[in-house]
């Protein structure tokens, strides 16, 4: 038998073909020529060609794999595929979220901002781009109406879709802003042209939403059938009853955590009075959050240097910044945008939204919450992930970014969330800033996940609603209730993804174990480490073989959790 050429040969043109049906989905891998100068055709027919291409990428890798040697790293691609597969058709034929949600610009806007802000290209290039996608906004919304000539939105998604269309001008208004004095009259007249037509074409679309809202329904949950089939396509092991025992378990026991710390830290011993001395130590500005976090950023970084526990690729570079306007409401804490698989240069920026009060601010910046955010998003975690998987196959992103248009959610997640929310708590361990402060968010980040995946579960299975864990949720965490109810909102347009935290937060935990202790006095820690983060851009189940195959020489089985 030859090598494995071939497949790889056979999985880039089949690339190129799928980016040609979706080039919005080329821009946001980095991708850009001549991708920014295309549109997706938003319509019904483009979700069922997207489905039947990788159903036939999918038979024709299998056929090419069949006659080749296969590498570990062309034999998980090859599962990834399958993976991606999987997910469009659920969320195509099981259970379509495209024709349930009227929300086309919550995500079209991240990318207009990836491609005026990314660095691939001068920005006047950049923004040419930009507003040729604005010229033809009429269109791509026309398009994307006759998904629901036949079906009722559902009434929660269509709020925050009408939301984002009223918001959507200001943001090109910071497009606007930014092209001024930075690109050539030519480009800055065409833009202003291209701004005029997508405001007139946004003006329509709200109208039309808000015709859809008195229409739509109030259901979204896809029942607890569905909800089973989507645990076992992610290959989580557990079915919905062992999932709900995961969460409630889980969070019970981080309850008694924080009881016991929160009786070290204060003299009440209370809760409550250890959340208040947290808010008491913080910035007094919102400018100077942006300036503590990016600080922080470079301290965390310059530890896991020093301690040798992972590799830190020589370039890197992380900013922050406030939260744009148009993306604040769905974003009410902040979210870290990074350097996209195909782009030049290692960089992220994460965005802070500016909250709307002192005690907000003190709530959700205090000192040591920046520093576990940072731990998450930064150094280890998201950010240093990303650089060092940076070189790894771009199909290890297919369960991720293929087999629905730009609405539907990835939900390969749990490797790299696993990864992410585990970093904080790596850090604390290894000796950095282990303070009972930092200790504190660690433990209410873990109820947030715990409870979270309870409220997933629930909510997928039409046996909640977003205001009955409210109340759990503020004590919980600590968040204000507007906080709490954008947070459950959130879980709601996303469903299954917050199972991700607490699933793979728990399966790295495990994985881990279970290297070292078959490797015994062999096993090396940043070796491990630096596996996962090489293979966390996979499916949990699919980055456990991966480590498993490099650490010791085998994938194994598929692991369950473990109850209790």
């Amino acid at each position: 038998m030859v090598t494995g050429n071939a497949f790889d040969r056979l999985n880039e043109d089949m690339l190129s073909e799928y980016l040609f049906l979706n080039p919005e989905k080329a821009t946001m891998l980095g991708l850009h020529e001549p991708y920014d100068y295309q549109m997706p055709h938003c319509g019904p027919e483009h979700i069922e060609k997207n489905l039947i291409f990788l159903e036939n990428w999918s038979t024709a890798a299998h056929r090419a794999a069949s006659r080749h040697r296969l590498t570990l790293d062309q034999s998980l691609s090859l599962e990834a595929l399958d993976m991606a597969v999987d997910r469009a058709r659920f969320f195509t034929k099981s259970y379509p979220i495209w024709r349930m949600n009227p929300d086309c610009l919550s995500a079209m806007g991240p990318m207009l901002l990836h491609m005026a802000t990314s660095e691939y290209a001068p920005i006047a290039k950049r923004l040419d781009g930009v507003s040729w996608r604005l010229s033809r906004l009429p269109q791509y919304l026309s398009e994307f109406r006759t998904r629901f000539d036949r079906h009722p939105s559902v009434e929660l998604w269509t709020d925050d879709a009408i939301t984002a269309c009223e918001r959507f001008p200001k943001f090109v208004d910071v497009i606007e802003r930014t092209a001024r004095e930075r690109i050539p009259d030519r480009f800055l007249t065409q833009l202003k042209r291209s701004k005029s037509i997508a405001e007139d074409a946004l003006d329509q679309h709200l109208e039309w939403l808000r015709d859809m809202r008195r229409d739509s329904i109030a259901e979204f949950a896809m029942g607890t059938a569905r909800f089973e089939k989507l645990l076992k396509l992610r290959r989580i092991g557990m079915d919905k009853a062992q999932m709900l025992k995961f969460g409630e378990d889980g969070y019970r026991s981080w309850l008694d955590e924080r009881e016991k710390l929160a009786r070290r830290l204060t003299p009440k011993g209370d809760v409550h009075s250890a959340a208040r001395l947290l808010e008491s130590h913080s910035p007094r500005r919102f400018e100077e959050v942006l300036k503590a976090a990016e600080a922080e950023a470079q301290s965390a970084r310059s530890f896991v240097e020093i301690g040798g526990f992972a590799t830190v690729p020589p370039k890197g570079r992380f900013t922050t910044s406030e939260t744009p306007d148009f993306m604040a409401p769905l974003l009410p804490y902040g979210n870290l945008y990074m350097a996209s698989k195909f782009d030049r240069g290692l960089y992220a920026t994460y965005y802070f939204t500016r909250p709307k009060t002192r005690a907000e601010l003190r709530a959700y910046y205090c000192h040591s919450s920046i520093v576990t955010m940072m731990g998450h998003s930064a150094y280890p975690g998201h950010f240093l992930q990303r650089c060092v998987a940076k070189e790894r196959p771009w199909m290890f992103l297919l369960p991720e970014f293929a087999g629905s248009d730009i609405l539907t959610y990835g939900w390969s997640f749990d490797a790299a969330e696993a990864w992410a929310c585990s970093a904080s708590a790596l850090m604390y361990d290894k000796g950095y800033k282990p303070n009972d402060e930092v200790h504190l968010q660690i433990i209410v980040a873990r109820l947030m996940y715990y409870l979270g995946a309870t409220i997933d579960v629930k909510l997928c299975c039409g046996e909640t609603t977003i205001e009955e864990y409210v109340d759990e949720y503020v004590e919980a965490t600590g968040l204000s209730r507007a906080g709490a109810v954008s947070e459950i909102k959130w879980m709601a347009r996303e469903p299954g993804t917050f199972l991700s935290f607490a699933t793979g937060l728990h399966q790295f935990k495990e994985l881990r174990e279970e290297v070292s202790g078959s490797m015994g006095k062999s096993f090396d820690e940043r070796r491990f480490n630096d596996e996962f983060m090489r293979h966390a851009d996979l499916p949990m189940a699919l980055a456990r073989k991966g480590v498993l195959a490099n650490m010791m020489g085998t994938a194994g089985p598929s692991k369950r959790i473990k109850q209790g």
